[in-house]
């Protein structure tokens, strides 16, 4: 099915990312689609909750109107699309969920270890992080690499703040109703996420479910080919069906 030049792409870093993590999906999209990052772990965040983060979003997207928006987050990324879709359903017509939380009130076995950083973090302790989150298939050095040095950048205050925020967050599904259309990514291998909460965000009226094999909670540093071409199928349904 094809796309049209009206289809905006808005992309969401997960927890300690930034835009970089796309960069080997973005060349796989359809020239049709326009991409647009919007950077959620930055110095100038003044309100780390998912819902100021959401509102972060929403206020990049008020202020460069454009045509049909899909909103892509992945991993916390994906948390803060939900929390988006909820509070500004105008801004949504479509929700693409990779290696998604449905809900993050605990903290994570990592956390003590955030909360112990402090600066400068080395690259090579950015990169170490990655083990925090297993994968199953091979990762290009290249991409790691860069991945490391821009968390890196990040600091030690951005990572714990970021944190924090996401954990003290209530569930974006227990403050209201997404009703934009959802595609749902997921790895069959995620001892992050979890089977548990691929099924709940299944539930969201209108979504579709797609869990692959042999892949971790990563999904995007993983699959990046098939994401886009999972992301390719959703916008061009969205454009035939408007």
């Amino acid at each position: 099915m094809g796309t049209d030049a009206t289809t905006r792409l808005v992309l969401l870093p997960g927890w300690c990312e930034t835009g970089g993590v796309f960069e080997r999906v973005v060349p796989l999209l359809p020239a049709a689609v326009t991409p647009l990052v919007v950077e959620l772990a930055a110095s100038d965040v003044a309100d780390w909750s998912v819902r100021g983060l959401a509102a972060r979003v929403a206020a990049a997207l008020d202020a460069r109107p454009g045509g049909r928006t899909v909103v892509l987050g992945t991993s916390s990324g994906a948390y803060v699309a939900q929390q988006l879709a909820v509070d500004r359903p105008d801004l949504v017509d479509g929700l693409v969920l990779v290696g998604a939380p449905v809900a993050l009130r605990a903290r994570p076995p990592f956390a003590d270890e955030v909360d112990g950083l402090t600066d400068p973090i080395s690259p090579a302790r950015a990169r170490a992080s990655f083990e925090w989150f297993a994968t199953r298939s091979p990762i290009p050095a290249a991409f790691l690499d860069a991945r490391a040095a821009e968390a890196a950048s990040l600091g030690a205050r951005v990572w714990r703040d970021s944190l924090h925020g996401l954990v003290d967050a209530a569930p974006p599904l227990s403050t209201g109703t997404i009703t934009a259309p959802t595609l749902v990514l997921s790895g069959a291998d995620d001892t992050v996420v979890g089977a548990s909460h691929t099924h709940l965000l299944a539930a969201i009226p209108g979504s579709r479910g797609v869990v692959y094999d042999d892949t971790g909670h990563l999904v995007l540093w993983e699959r990046p080919e098939r994401v886009a071409a999972d992301v390719t199928r959703c916008v061009g349904q969205l454009a035939a069906d408007a």
